[in-house]
């Protein structure tokens, strides 16, 4: 149904945009325009739906580049050396989950919790922040940092931008292609902290 939404909506789209064309090629034929005109419809005609797509890819690239990925501070081997006997006496807890305003705390158990926190970046791109935290000293042991757009799925009835939603040209799921190997790495990280005390 949607595709036929896009169908519809670009037959229309194009209709417009070729009838202001062909007024200004008249224009310009009759002298009446110059021919910058015509050139200016034809821009303007493009950059009302596509205007953002350069700028998105090439900040999400950037964004990708300096700050996303996984970064392991420290190990849970050097991480029990700094705190003898600790790990001894840790298991998983049934403590509930919170939120603060944009992060998300999950807990792994008495030392180690997991927040996610989420945050608009620059028009459409939004930042995900995963930390493993060991919640006694503030420290963060491992990261994970993706960007993404934040659009909303349209059929699925969960718009978030309004039209934009419908601009599936900008739609970029995450910083990593294919299987998402760091955040793989992030989450076998957690899981051995999950591990601990379990029998």
């Amino acid at each position: 149904m949607i595709g036929l939404g896009y169908i519809i909506f670009f037959a229309i789209y194009f209709f417009f945009t070729w009838f202001f064309a062909r007024a200004a090629q008249r224009g310009i034929r009759e002298r009446i325009l110059p021919k910058v005109v015509g050139a200016g419809i034809w821009l303007i005609a493009i950059a009302a739906l596509f205007w953002d797509v350069v700028p998105i890819h090439v900040v999400h690239g950037r964004l990708c580049e300096k700050d996303g990925g996984f970064v392991l501070y420290k190990t849970l081997d050097q991480w029990s050396q700094e705190n003898p006997g600790v790990i001894e006496t840790l298991e998983p807890t049934d403590a509930n989950d919170s939120q603060i305003a944009d992060t998300e705390r999950f807990v792994i158990n008495q030392r180690f919790v997991m927040d996610i926190t989420r945050s608009e970046v620059w028009h459409l791109i939004s930042q995900r922040r995963d930390e493993i935290v060991d919640v006694q000293t503030g420290e963060v042991l491992a990261r994970y940092i993706d960007y993404y757009t934040n659009l909303g799925n349209p059929v699925a009835g969960t718009a978030r931008t309004g039209w934009q939603d419908y601009k599936m040209w900008i739609q970029i799921r995450s910083c990593e292609e294919g299987n998402r190997e760091e955040q793989i790495q992030f989450n076998e990280y957690k899981q051995i902290l999950e591990s601990i005390g379990r029998r």
